[in-house]
């Protein structure tokens, strides 16, 4: 039969090592003692960025008291066969605290028994804080929406259907949010033409936005006002 190589074998464990080493999530393997058998480049870097090595080393000796508090319950749950995914926080060697996605996962042996088990290690803090960002920017953004003195619309731009109104635009033209929600400015009949719509769709599908065009508009009791628009996709 075919027997591969020792130098084959060598180049495949150096390839392998390369693409450990290089890949962002950090990766360990530890044994049925919860000891580092072995630890990728971002690991090290992380844990220990002074280059002490890990392997040989406990996770709780590597990671320190603090960080391992609830460690321990749940590698002895992957060490019987379950994996374990979770989100917790850790100090960086430069005293940051970063929010990390921890997936721990049981190594089954070819006896079918648990052996050890690998930690997967994802660094999230940079998206969990844009998240963050982006959650107050919305909610800045609807606390100006509702409590604008300017009548404002949302709406889709594939059939113009609004997708939300703010108060003053119902105040300034009499249909309620409701009312308004899942129609058309021409379901309304808010506009004093269809071809005066028409024309402003063109004008901002071309230019991206229309700024202060003077137009009639009429209200829900049918009163016709002369308005400044201004839209922008």
């Amino acid at each position: 039969g075919f027997r591969l190589r020792h130098e084959d074998l060598a180049e495949r464990k150096a390839e392998l090592d390369l693409l450990m080493h290089n890949v962002p999530s950090m990766i360990c393997h530890g044994d049925r003692d919860k000891r580092c058998l072995y630890a990728n480049r971002a690991y090290i870097e992380f844990y220990d960025p002074n280059g002490r090595q890990p392997v040989g080393r406990t996770v709780r000796e590597i990671v320190g008291e603090e960080a391992y508090a609830g460690v321990d319950e749940r590698l002895d749950r992957v060490l019987a066969g379950e994996r374990q995914t979770y989100r917790g926080v850790r100090k960086s060697p430069r005293g940051e605290m970063r929010t990390l996605d921890i997936d721990l996962l049981p190594e089954i042996g070819e006896s079918g028994a648990v052996t050890g088990f690998f930690a997967v290690i994802n660094d999230i803090t940079d998206s969990v804080h844009a998240e963050e960002d982006l959650r107050r920017s919305e909610h800045k953004f609807a606390s100006a929406f509702r409590s604008s003195p300017l009548a404002v619309a949302i709406t889709r731009l594939e059939d113009g259907r609004y997708l939300d109104v703010n108060e003053a635009f119902v105040r300034l033209f009499g249909w309620t949010r409701e009312e308004a929600i899942g129609r058309t400015s021409l379901d309304l009949g808010k506009w004093a033409t269809p071809e005066a719509r028409v024309a402003w769709a063109a004008a901002l599908k071309r230019d991206g936005r229309v700024t202060n065009l003077e137009t009639n508009f009429r209200t829900s009791s049918g009163e016709l006002r002369r308005v400044l628009l201004s839209a922008e996709l």
